[in-house]
């Protein structure tokens, strides 16, 4: 079964304790397609996140982290 969510919605959900009932502010917005951008998945960001390729999948979660201001580095 494939969830029925797009790449925006996936990283605009970034904070799990809002609360569901909460609509997303236009930063909110603004933030998660400047962070699609910079992983070069913004003309992608209306697809189904079950459309898109694995490396695109894994693009789209780091999006996901620097919207939440995580600490994204590589074991070198």
């Amino acid at each position: 079964m494939e969830l029925p969510i797009t790449a925006f919605e996936v990283v605009l959900m970034v904070d799990i304790e809002i609360p569901k009932f909460r609509r997303s502010r236009p930063a909110d917005k603004k933030a998660a397609m400047m962070r699609l951008e910079t992983v070069g998945l913004s003309p992608f960001a209306d697809r189904q996140i079950g459309e898109l390729s694995g490396g695109q999948q894994q693009r789209l979660f780091l999006a996901r982290a620097l919207v939440q201001d995580a600490d994204v580095y590589s074991h070198g």
